[in-house]
């Protein structure tokens, strides 16, 4: 089995620190704090490249072997998902009506996980949960595409060299649109493609997917020698470090804009997930203890609760002129506390909305 000779377990640390990073992009620049630490702690966008490549690794690990319908998988996301994804869009519509502010469009787009597709409201009512929307596109097609690998892709490298080409074909178009007159910045329809859309991410997605198959088809009986594991999970690691530390002298370097934020980390990020996933190292073993596992398991509901527990600690401290490195601490602490709840109350369906979910499918 697969799971016998991959410790996709020693990741889920990795998945808990990408949220805090993304976190402190969107709300911990302004703490001194942050501000003195490398660029790698607000590297937000360069995280959800990882999750995107993360997500097509792991799926494609638990299900290649593993008989099951369309119908179940959906169902599977969308219990795993939409629970908390509601929850927070629920909270963010309410302080916008506290504030007297009420948009019925984009609350039908969030619902239907259609806000990235659309130019200028990727970002509207609960801003992180973009990474949602081009999430549930990708599972909606995942079914279909495992399926064509398993029936035609049976060369790992071939596919393995096609999802990097797609790839760069993308990196190619952004580039050039990056770099073109279409180019306007923040807020514009150019940075909406460039940046959210679905299309523009996929890429990541079927690394991921392929390089799953490329360990699934190597078949390998046995881990690295440790030694061997110990200097590729460190090799990999600073190699990213390096990148993102240094990603304004490689523009200055090639004299071109580059989209970090859009998947060109993918294929770095993926070398860094075989590496772990794939590694009996001493590191990786320390990795896959219960504790680093449960903050792997919390990272999402701290990642979609973000952006309203964020407003509502605004609120909670609006009249208490504290300084912004307190006010962020304290909202680290709540969305913390949060989480934790969000994630035994909600995610481990404590409450019974599966049902409904399972009647949603059926019809």
């Amino acid at each position: 089995m697969i799971d016998d000779i991959m410790n996709t377990q020693a990741l889920s640390l990795f998945r808990f620190i990408a949220a805090v990073i993304i976190i402190t992009f969107h709300f911990g620049k302004k703490a001194n704090l942050i501000s003195g630490l490398p660029n790698l702690f607000t590297a937000g966008p360069q995280m959800v490249t990882f999750f995107f490549t993360l997500s097509g690794f792991v799926l494609t690990l638990a299900y290649y072997n593993r008989s099951f319908t369309k119908k179940q998988f959906w169902t599977k996301r969308l219990k795993r998902i939409y629970p908390l994804y509601f929850l927070a869009l629920a909270i963010v519509v309410l302080i916008d009506y506290y504030k007297g502010s009420f948009q019925p469009v984009p609350i039908f787009l969030h619902l239907a996980f259609l806000q990235s597709w659309i130019p200028s409201f990727p970002l509207s009512l609960n801003g992180p949960a973009w990474f949602v929307s081009d999430l549930m596109f990708f599972y909606l097609i995942f079914p279909f595409i495992l399926k064509k690998v398993k029936i035609i892709a049976q060369n790992r490298y071939k596919f393995l060299l096609l999802s990097i080409l797609v790839w760069l074909l993308t990196q190619i178009i952004l580039v050039m649109l990056l770099n073109s007159g279409f180019y306007a910045d923040f807020p514009s329809l150019s940075k909406d493609l460039i940046y959210y859309f679905p299309p523009s991410h996929f890429c990541s997605f079927l690394l991921g997917i392929s390089g799953a198959f490329y360990v699934i088809k190597g078949r390998e009986k046995s881990y690295p020698k440790s030694g061997i594991s110990t200097f590729m999970i460190l090799v990999s690691c600073m190699l990213i470090f390096f990148l993102i530390e240094n990603q304004n002298f490689i523009v200055q370097t090639i004299g071109l804009n580059l989209p970090f934020g859009s998947s060109i980390y993918a294929p770095f990020f993926l070398i860094f997930i075989i590496t772990f996933s794939n590694s009996n190292s001493p590191i990786s073993l320390y990795l896959s203890s219960k504790l680093f596992r449960f903050l792997g398991d919390i990272s999402f509901s701290i990642y979609i609760l973000q952006s309203p527990i964020y407003s509502i600690v605004e609120i909670m401290l609006s009249n208490f002129h504290l300084n912004y490195d307190s006010i962020f601490l304290i909202f680290l602490i709540i969305l913390a506390i949060s989480g934790v709840l969000a994630h035994y109350l909600i995610e481990n369906n404590k409450f019974s909305y599966c049902g409904f979910i399972d009647k949603f499918i059926k019809k």
